[in-house]
């Protein structure tokens, strides 16, 4: 018993010192002061902390619910060192800091308390000047600024400067020029727009905080604000397409910086194209729409850099007789169709240069484009769609839309009844081939839209399938293929398919298509090019050339299923040959002799 109680305690003790031994610690921070507008980097050490680069984080509070200071980067040194780069600026209080590390939502955040100390400096940054003192709307100011204590030129201290009045005025800088510590020059591009007044000066960076020089700068009105001056044309109606020209005093527009746009509560309307033809004038091309809502629109040149202009009321669009759809017919058609509809419109302006309408036929979710579109004249359109199998069926709105009229729609236009997939192909051309030939095969089919993506031309013999190399719907029912027809496919009858994909039934002909061992058009008697004997033969078979020419011929031997089973050749200098068939059993084969681009065959027997 008291062994046993020995080793229970043994254990409790080994858990407890195990527990201890790998526990997550910070042990020491290296420096462990620093003062305010000061940059360094401090060292944090640990047992066991397992720190890792880009999962570990280091940082600094005040007190339990104190204010934190973050380091501006974080290097892990080592699984049991962190380093962190920090700016002290006055606005960190001074004070013991605990020292933070996590190293995720496992490890938890380890604490060391008090461990850093953080002292005022002496003399605290602040801005002593800046001239000029007074600027004018619209003009580009160049403001010198003078600091006290300050740090301009620390490192990557991130200077940014502004100003900014009691009255809402805010103007950014344009660019900054560092002198040193205590100098800098600062551009600012004062639009017109900006009110007029008194302006403090706020600057900020990581050693500096945020300083404030109160009323540095006081802003005059020019009296030469830009404005616009003129409107031409002032007015338009919905369904007109025209060319606003707007012209401007004191302005300074710039191509890629200004935008014409004519403003109003309930929707702007923008231009198809604007140009900048000089500072005062810039022209933009409208469509305007039975979309845009007619009354008065704010004119309005939009710029980047130096503030919006605008002519308040200055643009009136006028409302004109609203477009309409009279009729899409025709009103009913079944699935598996393609159907071409006609349009009749009233008070449109179709055309097929820049006004060609798009029609949509929406039931629920389901949206049919059309395939082509014709514009036969202003208020008649004619349009094709084709409608598969797996189309819903039941009333489809349609939905007509253009650059000019806008949108149109017709509820309840079409209706698409369901109809029994049907369809076969009529015919296959060429519908042979020869081994080695790569040839377009082109099946037509009735009673069947086939349809580029979606319709696959296959042909088959057995377990084998041959796809074409690429393939391509010349009309709804033709398609053509392009086939490599390797000599290691077998000869014999195919079947020609056109699979539909899930939106249309397949299409089958039986033994369509026959792939052949030779092409015989063209060919000369055999005996013109050689004899042959015996035949039947015991194993050898003679060749003897009896033409009077010097070319060389390719001789082949196929069993009857086309297989290649010997290749030789009879050179041009010889005129007889003796091919040793001993290896072939008896039965039937062809004898294949190629000269140039002729070729002959025969068959001949092995007894």
């Amino acid at each position: 018993m008291i062994m046993k109680l020995k080793t229970f305690i043994i254990c409790l003790l080994c858990l407890s010192f195990g527990s201890s031994a790998f526990s997550q610690t910070l042990t020491s921070v290296v420096p462990d002061s620093a003062i305010q507008c000061q940059h360094l980097s401090i060292t944090v050490s640990g047992e066991n902390t397992n720190f890792y680069q880009g999962t570990s984080s280091l940082w600094l509070r005040l007190g339990e619910n104190g204010p934190g200071i973050f380091p501006v980067s974080e290097t892990v040194l080592n699984s049991d060192q962190i380093v962190g780069d920090f700016y002290f600026n006055p606005q960190d209080e001074p004070g013991l800091y605990d020292v933070h590390a996590y190293n995720g939502a496992n490890s938890g955040d380890m604490v060391l308390e008090d461990a850093f100390n953080l002292l005022a400096v002496d003399s605290l940054p602040q801005l002593f000047s800046s001239e000029p003192g007074t600027a004018n709307t619209g003009e580009t100011l160049n403001l010198s600024i003078v600091g006290k204590h300050t740090h301009f030129d620390d490192g990557n201290v991130n200077n940014d400067v502004w100003l900014k009045s009691a009255n809402g005025g805010y103007i950014n800088n344009y660019s900054i020029v560092v002198i040193d510590a205590l100098n800098m020059e600062v551009e600012f591009q004062i639009n017109f727009n900006k009110p007029a007044g008194y302006y403090d000066l706020h600057l900020t960076n990581l050693l500096d905080g945020d300083l404030v020089l109160e009323d540095a700068l006081l802003l005059i009105d020019s009296g030469n604000s830009p404005e616009i001056s003129n409107v031409e044309p002032d007015s338009a109606y919905q369904g007109e397409q025209l060319t606003i020209s707007v012209s401007g005093k004191n302005t300074t527009f710039q191509q890629g910086s200004s935008m014409l746009v004519l403003k109003k509560p309930n929707g702007n309307i923008y231009p198809t194209n604007f140009d900048v033809i000089n500072d005062t004038l810039i022209l933009g091309d409208f469509n305007f729409t039975f979309d845009d809502s007619p009354g008065t629109y704010d004119v309005m040149v939009l710029n980047w850099d130096v503030g919006d202009v605008g002519l308040t009321d200055g643009f009136q669009l006028l409302p004109s007789v609203q477009p309409s759809v009279s009729s899409f017919s025709p009103q009913i058609e079944y699935q598996g169709k393609a159907v071409y509809f006609m349009l009749q419109t009233q008070n449109t302006h179709y055309n097929s240069v820049d006004n060609v309408p798009a029609l949509t036929l929406v039931q629920a979710s389901e949206e049919l484009y059309s395939k082509q579109v014709e514009v036969i004249d202003s208020v008649t359109v004619k349009a094709k769609f084709i409608f598969s199998y797996a189309n819903t069926t039941g009333y489809k709105k349609l939905i007509v839309d253009s650059p000019f009229e806008g949108e149109l729609t017709l509820e309840n236009a079409f209706l698409l009844e369901t109809s029994e997939p049907g369809g076969s192909i009529v015919s296959v051309l060429p519908d042979t081939a020869v081994q080695g030939e790569t040839i377009s095969v082109s099946v037509t089919g009735t009673d069947i839209v086939f349809m580029q993506g979606t319709s696959n031309l296959r042909l088959s013999q057995g377990s084998l399938t041959i796809s074409p190399n690429s393939e391509n719907i010349i009309d709804d029912s033709t398609v053509v293929g392009e086939f490599n027809f390797l000599n290691t496919f077998p000869t014999g009858k195919y079947d020609v398919k056109v699979e539909g994909d899930y939106a249309w039934p397949d299409v089958f002909l039986s033994e369509g298509f026959e792939l052949k061992l030779f092409n015989f058009i063209d060919e000369q008697s055999y005996n013109s090019f050689l004899s042959i004997y015996p035949n039947p033969c015991k194993g050898n078979l003679n060749l003897e050339r009896l033409i009077n020419s010097s070319d060389e011929f390719v001789i082949q031997v196929f069993d009857i299923d086309g297989k290649l089973l010997l290749e030789d050749k009879l050179l041009k200098n010889q005129d007889t040959k003796s091919l040793d068939l001993s290896f072939l059993s008896k039965g039937t084969y062809i004898l294949n002799v190629i000269m140039n681009n002729k070729k002959q065959s025969r068959n001949f027997v092995i007894q």
